[in-house]
């Protein structure tokens, strides 16, 4: 359980990282007159919602499931850190 605890950690500093990103592009482009892609928006919402199940599962010592999602939110986290070039 701590190993997966440890896990959760790692990805919501990376999460709250990218999502900083996001912020930062969304506030450069609005003072372009441009709106952010749709694509970065859409890795963000994925990447919320399966941390957000995963401390769910966590919570409830279903492993498998916690698992399970922190793998959908490292996917959407490496998706982001490769749309904002980091």
């Amino acid at each position: 359980m701590r190993e997966a605890d440890l896990r959760y950690e790692s990805l919501h500093a990376r999460a709250d990282s990218a999502v900083s990103g996001v912020q930062s592009i969304g506030r450069q482009q609005k003072a372009q007159g441009v709106v952010i892609s749709g694509d970065i928006l859409l890795a963000r919402d994925r990447m919320q919602r399966f941390l957000s199940e995963a401390r769910r599962a966590l919570s409830e010592r279903d492993l498998p499931t916690a698992r399970e999602y922190m793998n959908r939110a490292d996917t959407e986290i490496a998706r982001l850190e490769k749309l904002l070039l980091r």
